[in-house]
């Protein structure tokens, strides 16, 4: 039982959220930013992903390394509002989010707390908008693609995100489609720094735009989640104290 807690301490954190060889290209890379207007028109276009300003994910969550199962919902307010409730089973409930400045979590195991600067940063800009993407041009102080990979037996292009004193986020986008197969990235939980890589399938369309409806994380060996979505709704309106901080983390701050 406790390896199932340490676990889900885990992976919690990183909601709030193999190696590759790389392989021999002649041709000239593609900018950084085309890579991205690629997948912005694979996926229904820049002008519909810019008009995405919220949204609200219901989701069914597993854990098969340590036999738990849950299910959720994530809403998303933009500039790094978010909120997400989730119930594990034989475990309880599990809340997190943003105000847009501070992170929190509230949880069965560890009670509420504040996220520091770095989980902060790394939760809040995976929740920057429906299409996170879409911001990382005003993030980053570089966006550069860096090579082709193979990524799930894929062949894509890999982008890597920089921001001073931040460690790098890479994205693998399929050379054929387009579509955004994978990322990973070296995030910070309440156990430390951590390498974990996410696995994205079953594009689905919703009102014009394509969206993961399944998503698998990786971290080290027999420690993974897999995500599925049940049902995901574009622009729906949140009330202005959705996002604001629960009174336990309130108290924390003072």
């Amino acid at each position: 039982m406790r390896a199932k807690m340490k676990c889900l301490v885990l992976f919690c954190s990183f909601l709030m959220l193999a190696s590759n060889q790389a392989i021999a290209q002649q041709d000239k890379l593609p900018d950084a930013k085309q890579v991205l207007a690629d997948y912005f028109k694979a996926i229904g276009g820049e002008e519909k992903v810019s008009q995405l300003k919220s949204m609200q994910m219901e989701f069914t969550i597993d854990f098969p390394g340590v036999g738990l199962q849950g299910s959720g919902v994530s809403e998303v307010g933009g500039g790094g509002k978010f909120r997400q409730e989730m119930e594990i089973n034989g475990i309880g409930k599990q809340t997190a989010g943003s105000d847009g400045t501070t992170a929190w979590e509230i949880s069965a195991i560890t009670g509420a707390r504040l996220a520091d600067e770095a989980e902060a940063q790394t939760t809040q800009l995976a929740n920057s908008g429906p299409v996170p993407q879409y911001t990382y041009s005003k993030y980053f102080d570089k966006l550069e693609c860096t090579g082709i990979e193979k990524f799930d037996g894929v062949e894509c292009y890999l982008l890597k995100y920089t921001k001073a004193d931040q460690n790098p986020v890479f994205d693998y986008f399929d050379k054929a489609t387009g579509l955004l197969r994978g990322s990973r990235q070296t995030v910070v939980s309440p156990q430390g720094q951590m390498e974990v890589e996410t696995t994205y399938g079953e594009y689905k369309e919703v009102e014009g735009v394509k969206f993961a409806f399944s998503s698998s994380m990786q971290v080290g060996p027999g420690q993974s989640m897999e995500l599925k979505t049940k049902e995901l709704k574009l622009n729906p309106k949140f009330e202005a104290e959705r996002f604001e901080l629960p009174d336990e983390i309130k108290s924390l701050k003072k």
